[in-house]
């Protein structure tokens, strides 16, 4: 009985610090977030915030997002959304890819061949004409991993012998990080954080629907007007 005692004891010890040792990482982030929100904005942060106010005011910038068929520099978009700086949904349309679709890659936004089958996906050629449409209307594409949405595109059209117009593509993760002045060697790991790590980091909820294309494009916009409305006093109370 003793034995049984002390062992729960023991458990219980260790998952008082278990959760009090996140407490305490917790509370040592929330001090150096009050910390660096000291003071006036940085001359980064107000060229970060001045550009996205800049661009949330154009009627010329498309915010996108894409889906694919795995993690891999080759994966195929099965998914592809475009709206403006005003919400209003531009484009958002599903794609039958000619290569499968990794249980990885559906686990993460739940998009696999049966569903493509039941929305009537097109194949991309099909899809083309209204992608390149829609691109060819914005002076500005957003994107939370410019690069990446931007490859994802372009090789699924050459695959199918086909051109996409070209646009400035601007990365939305690297304005954040550097927003928050935290590109550099100090905090580094920021600028891999996903998008819904920054949406929480800013108490933003994922905007439906949840793991889309068009959620994320819409979580993205709301990640800016974020920015944008940040003043140097809703920064101390961080």
């Amino acid at each position: 009985m003793i034995t049984v005692l002390l062992i729960i004891a023991l458990a219980g010890g260790a998952v008082l610090l278990l959760f009090g040792g996140r407490a305490l990482v917790r509370g040592r982030r929330s001090r150096a977030a009050r910390k660096r929100a000291r003071g006036p904005l940085p001359p980064a942060a107000k060229r970060v915030q001045g550009e996205a106010r800049m661009l949330l005011e154009r009627t010329d910038v498309l915010i996108a997002a894409t889906k694919k068929t795995s993690f891999q520099p080759s994966a195929e978009v099965v998914e592809v959304s475009m709206i403006d700086t005003n919400g209003t949904v531009r484009l958002d349309r599903v794609l039958m890819p000619t290569g499968r679709i990794t249980r990885e890659a559906t686990a993460a936004h739940g998009i696999d061949r049966d569903e493509l089958q039941r929305q009537g996906a097109p194949p991309y050629r099909d899809a083309h004409a209204d992608i390149a449409a829609t691109l060819s209307a914005a002076a500005v594409v957003l994107a939370y991993d410019a690069p990446l949405e931007k490859r994802s595109l372009h090789r699924t059209a050459e695959s199918h012998e086909l051109e996409l117009p070209e646009a400035d593509w601007r990365c939305v993760r690297i304005a954040y990080s550097e927003y928050y002045g935290v590109a550099a060697k100090k905090e580094p790991g920021l600028r891999n954080w996903t998008l819904p790590q920054a949406a929480h980091r800013e108490g933003i909820p994922l905007a439906k629907p949840h793991l889309r294309a068009l959620g994320d494009c819409r979580t993205i916009l709301s990640l800016l007007q974020t920015i944008t409305s940040t003043s140097q006093d809703s920064r101390r109370q961080q």
